[in-house]
């Protein structure tokens, strides 16, 4: 097959096929559309983009729609990374690739939220309040400021995008609410303001929060009665830690009060998929 079109992006140009581009990308065949002549080339600039999401996006489209997830997570796992790549997928109408983009970010996100729930016992105070030596976000406070911007960057209507990220950082607040350049962003963003108060109100759009109802979550799961400084029960089972028990030292971060938390051997190595706190609110997963 010939190639009878052209992208150019910049100082690169790729050739390609239009019944390629038009039969898997709605927003390339509104592009191609047009009075032609036949056997005329035609041209399309996505200067807008950049050489590697341009190559990104060919090789989804000519791959069969299918993007090697665990092969895109190790090269470019990172916040801004998953969420260019969800970008992308919206912008050029293929839904194939934004799911895959949501599915990426929920596991990269379940990661980062694990390290900052993770503390040092011994730190701890006996008022429940964790001093953690684990789990600071500096190492990528700047590269999620920067996926949040490109979520709202010249977006008024809500995305899966903007949910997710809201999401994540109402679960990380113990550590998260800390960092003064959110406070700063949130001035120049105060849409990302205004979804995390109505995710506080109860409002939950995202599929990657496990609470379907986080107002009342809010109102339930306020728990007073552990404040010390080391655990003695398993957040997953409620069994009693003994002194051989192995504890992995982490609390939840989807109950309204922070504070310590461990979990026993058995839980922390049961087969899953899923982070610890996600099997504790498997009942609640929010539905669609």
């Amino acid at each position: 097959m010939f190639a009878d079109a052209t992208i150019v992006c910049l100082k690169d140009t790729w050739a390609v096929h239009k019944t390629v581009l038009c039969t898997r990308s709605k927003w390339f065949l509104k592009a191609f559309e047009g009075d032609q002549e036949d056997g005329q080339l035609e041209i399309v600039n996505l200067h807008s983009q950049t050489k590697e999401d341009v190559e990104t996006l060919l090789k989804f489209i000519y791959s069969g729609m299918r993007l090697d997830l665990e092969k895109f997570s190790i090269k470019n796992g990172s916040f801004s990374a998953y969420a260019r790549l969800f970008n992308l997928g919206e912008t050029f109408e293929l839904k194939p690739l934004a799911d895959d983009a949501m599915s990426l970010l929920g596991q990269y996100c379940d990661k980062r939220l694990m390290e900052l729930c993770s503390y040092d016992v011994d730190s701890s105070g006996r008022e429940g309040v964790v001093d953690q030596i684990r789990g600071s976000p500096q190492p990528f406070i700047d590269d999620l400021l920067q996926a949040i911007k490109d979520a709202y960057d010249g977006i008024e209507h809500s995305t899966r995008l903007q949910a997710i990220f809201v999401s994540f950082v109402w679960a990380g607040r113990d550590r998260l609410f800390k960092e003064k350049e959110l406070l700063a962003f949130v001035d120049v963003y105060p849409r990302f303001g205004t979804d995390m108060f109505k995710l506080m109100l109860g409002h939950n759009p995202s599929k990657w929060f496990p609470l379907a109802n986080v107002a009342r979550a809010m109102c339930t799961e306020l728990d007073h009665t552990r404040k010390t400084q080391h655990p003695d029960r398993c957040e997953g089972c409620k069994d009693v830690f003994d002194e051989v028990k192995v504890r992995k030292a982490m609390y939840n971060p989807f109950s309204v009060a922070v504070r310590a938390g461990a979990w026993c051997a058995t839980c922390v190595n049961r087969p899953a998929d899923a982070p610890l706190w996600r099997r504790m609110h498997a009942d609640n997963e929010p539905e669609g």
